[in-house]
């Protein structure tokens, strides 16, 4: 085990500290680079003693002491205590400085102007939550960031509740959430003035409910209408909606009725974008572009070279960015996934359960195939979604595993080394970057890299 989370650290540290050359602007692995020397090299010696069993045997037994301190806490009063602490940590961690794309957003919704429309579920909330917090006289930035504080620790209410439900009686929920979290994924949720926060919550929502359903202990309408909710908020999130409608067939039961809430608030916005539409406007790029995002799907094969993160589908540059923007969000999940599978193959998708995590995860990823990271790497959270789908299924493989010490030896690695590469440093840009090391410095940014047909500036382009 000590010999593989070495193995572990010492790829990272070499793609890190540019002893590889061939990843030099791998940026999503350069997180400790922003920062003064003495805090990079802190955490690097720090993520190194995670690599000793001695190191992850204490963390084992502080994990166990905190576990017993929750177990004499009333069950009535644990999750209002867990939501209460997490959102403090949350708002702790929260973003000081409104950075690249979020700091553009910020711009467009401060400006009264109509050219948002046609505009996503998600972007719509943001904008119309701005005006109303404004028209309150309170600070509109700080109360939004709390508000999705909230929603982040909601997130991780819904998912330590799904782990209780995927998992057989027993197993440590507590381990799926730390697995989750501890990258960039639990910074995502920290108040950033972004769309997607809204949608994790209402996705982690949906994962719950429908694992209630699974369990026989609700129907399918909630499930369906909180999942029909993150398809609003982020068009992404309709291709989860073919697991959802699979799942009642996983159960041996048939598909309820109320499966067609799933389409309710998509349909109530398509309706109100087309009686609000100016008259110049189509009605199909009004519902493409509202509905679907139509505006940011790669490009297809063939036709003129790719420029900026104007990518081709399957090209290089989008698998770059796909590898680089899912190790910040979930370092450990896709190889997680890959060795269990490996491991278990065909058995891990016994439960239907666990069948139904899959299938979603496997929707959200074609999804993500096929959408466009129009801000590059400053984009890295675009794809939270489907990283909470993945980091789910991964860790609930991993706590299915009939090996406790083997489980909690793992985790306590992967939490460590995640938290020391991705996650600290990461929370810490919140706070403005101290060294130029790449494009997620604030004087990287430039608004032209959405624009299709045009070269980004030439400190970026290495980095796409």
């Amino acid at each position: 085990m000590s010999v593989g989370a070495f193995a572990c650290w010492l790829l990272l540290f070499a793609i890190t500290y540019e002893y590889l050359p061939a990843l030099r602007y791998a940026w999503g692995f350069r997180l400790l680079r922003y920062h003064p020397d003495w805090a990079a090299w802190g955490l690097t010696g720090i993520a190194l003693l995670f690599t000793t069993d001695e190191a992850r045997r204490g963390a084992i037994a502080g994990a166990r002491r905190l576990a017993s301190l929750a177990g004499a806490v009333p069950a009535r009063a644990r999750d209002p205590l867990l939501f209460a602490l997490v959102l403090a940590g949350l708002w702790a961690i929260h973003e000081r400085a409104l950075l690249g794309n979020s700091y553009l957003l910020f711009r467009v919704i401060h400006q009264p102007t109509d050219r948002l429309f046609p505009e996503t579920g998600g972007a719509w909330v943001l904008r119309t939550s701005y005006e109303a917090v404004q028209a309150l006289g309170l600070r509109p930035v700080l109360s939004i960031q709390l508000v999705h504080c909230a929603a982040g620790a909601a997130t991780v209410l819904f998912v330590v509740r799904a782990a209780r439900l995927a998992l057989p009686e027993g197993r440590p929920a507590g381990l799926v959430a730390a697995l989750v979290f501890a990258g960039g994924l639990g910074v995502a949720l920290a108040g950033r003035f972004e769309t997607h926060v809204l949608a994790i919550a209402a996705s982690a929502a949906g994962l719950w409910l429908a694992l209630r359903f699974a369990r026989g202990q609700t129907g399918l309408a909630p499930a369906a209408l909180a999942s029909g909710l993150a398809a609003w908020l982020e068009p992404l999130c309709l291709l989860a909606l073919p697991g959802l409608l699979l799942l009642p067939r996983l159960c041996g039961r048939r598909l309820p009725a109320s499966a067609a809430l799933a389409v309710l608030p998509v349909g109530l916005y398509a309706v109100y974008l087309l009686v609000a539409n100016p008259t110049d406007l189509p009605f199909a790029q009004v519902l493409g572009q509202g509905l679907l995002a139509s505006h940011q799907l790669v490009r297809g094969w063939g036709g003129g070279a790719s420029v900026g993160t104007d990518v081709v589908f399957l090209s290089l540059p989008q698998l770059k960015y796909l590898v680089n923007a899912l190790f910040v969000l979930a370092p450990a999940a896709l190889p997680l996934l890959v060795g269990l599978l490996a491991r278990g193959g065909r058995r891990a998708f016994a439960a239907p359960e666990v069948s139904f995590v899959a299938l979603t995860a496997a929707g959200l990823a074609i999804g993500s195939l096929l959408r466009r990271p129009v801000w590059g790497p400053f984009d890295w959270d675009l794809f939270a979604v489907t990283a909470l789908w993945l980091a789910f299924l991964a860790a609930v493989l991993l706590a299915r595993v009939e090996a406790p010490a083997i489980r909690s030896q793992v985790v306590a690695g992967l939490v460590g080394l995640q938290l020391c590469f991705v996650a600290v440093p990461l929370a810490a840009l919140g706070r403005e970057a101290r060294v130029d090391a790449g494009p997620l410095h604030p004087e990287r940014f430039d608004a032209r890299l959405f624009r299709r047909g045009e070269k980004p500036p030439k400190e970026l382009r290495r980095w796409l």
